[in-house]
């Protein structure tokens, strides 16, 4: 990749909602992490502390596919300005650089990983927290099942085929589905 080249390796709303001014975006993968829903928020985006939402954070784990954008470097300044104020608005993230592989390609990208000393990060979260924060966070960014299925509708638009993604789609929509509706 030629030097000028600056990637940045989305793999939960940014690959639907980048908010960045970009060059080139390709289909992308990277080993040695996997999209965890280990991201509970409590400050209003998607969920609130009585009621919190789950999104997804970069951890450890066996690889994961998602989009790289590659951002200009006349315009690198300001779009990192952008993607900065947006990922690390909150104490959840560190940004890291990591090797994305793209049509045979290697290439480096930035990318935000969860942050194990962040209070927002909760990696023993069980499955049935994980299905009512998804089903039941809200917030001023809109739900936690909302911005789940974007996730699946992304994957599905990519044809990538992610069984936890699926299946906690399937188990959050159940469990709203079955949970009494409030009186009005």
């Amino acid at each position: 990749m030629a030097e000028q080249e600056f990637w940045v390796f989305a793999y939960g709303s940014l690959m639907w909602d980048p908010g960045v001014r970009f060059e080139e975006v390709r289909r992308a993968h990277v080993p040695g992490y996997a999209r965890r829903f280990i991201l509970k928020d409590i400050y209003g985006g998607r969920g609130t502390v009585d009621a919190p939402g789950l999104m997804v954070a970069l951890d450890e784990g066996g690889g994961c596919d998602g989009l790289a954008f590659r951002i200009s470097r006349a315009n690198l300044d300001e779009e990192t300005e952008v993607l900065w104020r947006r990922e690390r608005i909150g104490p959840a993230y560190m940004p890291v650089f990591v090797e994305a592989v793209a049509a045979n390609t290697r290439f480096t990208a930035l990318t935000f990983v969860a942050d194990h000393e962040a209070v927002l990060i909760d990696a023993s979260l069980g499955r049935a927290q994980q299905i009512e924060y998804c089903a039941t966070g809200t917030g001023f960014m809109g739900s936690s099942l909302d911005y789940l299925r974007s996730i699946s509708r992304q994957f599905a638009a990519l044809g990538i085929r992610d069984g936890e993604v699926s299946e906690l789609l399937r188990a959050a929509e159940a469990y709203r589905n079955t949970r009494p509706t409030p009186p009005a």
